[in-house]
């Protein structure tokens, strides 16, 4: 997927079950960016990115230091060196378990209809072979 999309890190998040926190347990990242795999981020979610995730919605930044960000979730982007991103949910059965990011680190990046369709359609298979895995 980062190779398709072109960008420099797609990663999995899974939450913990209180939601305001979780684990990158899985990462593919190019070569002289930061690796963020294992480490867990202290990003307690708001009740409408919650409900925004729950319902399956990707969500797309194209500029961070554009974005009506909060200073928490801001400082976890710049220490992942983080410019633009897509983002979307992880869910078995009923149960919104992750997130699948996408990263794109150098510089500003406008994603087109496609590659948010991609990130969709990837999203709902992982979640059904989840489903399938409980």
């Amino acid at each position: 997927m980062r190779e398709v999309l072109g960008v420099d890190r797609v990663l999995i998040y899974r939450f913990h079950p209180d939601f305001k926190a979780g684990d990158i347990t899985a990462e593919s990242v190019i070569q002289g960016r930061k690796r963020a795999l294992g480490k867990t981020i202290e990003d307690p979610l708001t009740p409408e990115a919650l409900e925004r995730y729950r319902s399956g919605r990707v969500t797309c930044m194209e500029d961070r230091e554009e974005a009506a960000l909060t200073h928490c979730h801001c400082e976890i982007l710049e220490q992942l060196e983080v410019r633009a991103n897509m983002v979307a949910p992880l869910i078995a059965g009923e149960d919104l378990i992750g997130l699948i990011c996408v990263h794109h680190c150098s510089e500003p990046r406008h994603w087109t209809p496609e590659e948010i369709d991609l990130i969709q359609q990837i999203s709902v298979q992982i979640g059904y072979a989840l489903s399938q895995g409980r």
